[in-house]
């Protein structure tokens, strides 16, 4: 079976894929393993922050209330960039955090890019070769709308018990 990302893991690929300039797959995903040097993702760690911001609507034509809920995410993702050229371009990784471009781009997938921690040299040996593979840990940010609505009670008869 396929590894299927959420959307937040799919804008974290759109952006290592728009400034990497290698290919980008999950992190154990069973897929191919490119033959180049390549990127991989990995969500590691997400949790809600708070609780939802709520926005209620009483739409008394349709006899249904309504509303919605924004819930606030924050996580932290493995990035790791395998093959001869890892070392530049995990470094150009972590550059492109603050580019105008990728402001933009995470922008418009409601993706907030915070704080990349320190670069870890994991090159090892794979078979009779040495494989270059630098990784860091990114943290991120997202948000995510729900919609609910329910039936509105227009009149109630009480009754003393």
């Amino acid at each position: 079976m396929t590894y299927q990302p959420e959307d937040y893991e799919q804008a974290l690929q759109a952006w290592l894929a728009d400034v990497a300039g290698v290919e980008v797959i999950h992190a154990n995903d069973g897929g191919p393993r490119p033959d180049d040097t390549y990127v991989t993702l990995q969500v590691i760690a997400f949790d809600k922050l708070g609780t939802p911001d709520e926005l209620v609507k009483d739409d008394a034509y349709s006899g249904k209330f309504r509303g919605t809920q924004m819930h606030h995410y924050a996580g932290t993702c493995s990035v790791e960039a395998i093959g001869l050229t890892a070392r530049s371009v995990i470094e150009v990784v972590k550059r492109s955090i603050w580019l105008p471009s990728t402001l933009a781009l995470n922008h418009a997938a409601d993706l907030s890019i915070g704080r990349a921690e320190g670069t870890v040299d994991l090159t090892e040996v794979q078979g009779t070769q040495v494989e270059p593979r630098f990784q860091y840990d990114q943290l991120f940010g997202w948000a995510s709308l729900s919609l609910y609505a329910a039936d509105v009670i227009e009149t109630a008869n009480a009754t003393e018990v």
